[in-house]
């Protein structure tokens, strides 16, 4: 998947996309294992420094769109959606909008904090998932580090 290329970029639409896609891979792959028998995990390498904040943005809101509410300190639109470093730092804020064409909302970049020309990685713990002979046994925890 290209997962990772997308959040180097600031691409919400395009990571979350990738994220189905790697989900329908997933599915396929069980479909043609006996989970008994076939140990599957799922995990990343890294994260990325995307956020999803918008405490005022309610159930059913578009994620990738403006929150409903704007900054309470310089009154500026903010998306749900914003990444901590990259492309998309701008003054005043990129706000992707709803546009006419569907190429258009899947090229969008979103807001970042402090200005790169591609994205970094995060810092964060990832997750394991893991299903089948010793899933339990093998990944259970948190690293110790």
């Amino acid at each position: 998947g290209r997962i990772d290329h997308a959040h180097h970029y600031n691409n919400a639409y395009r990571a979350l996309d990738e994220t189905l896609a790697m989900e329908t891979a997933l599915l396929a792959a069980l479909a043609l294992v006996n989970p008994t028998e076939t140990l599957i995990v799922v995990t990343s390498d890294h994260s990325h420094v995307l956020t999803m904040g918008g405490q005022a943005t309610p159930r059913g809101h578009p994620i990738l769109g403006p929150d409903s509410k704007v900054s309470d300190v310089d009154g500026q639109p903010y998306t749900t959606i914003l990444y901590g470093n990259g492309p998309g730092f701008a003054t005043p804020r990129i706000i992707p909008m709803n546009t006419t064409s569907a190429a258009e909302d899947r090229n969008q970049v979103h807001a970042s904090a402090v200005p790169r020309q591609w994205a970094t990685h995060g810092g964060e713990d990832v997750p394991v998932y893991a299903l089948g002979p010793l899933a339990t046994t093998l990944f259970t925890g948190m690293p110790l580090i």
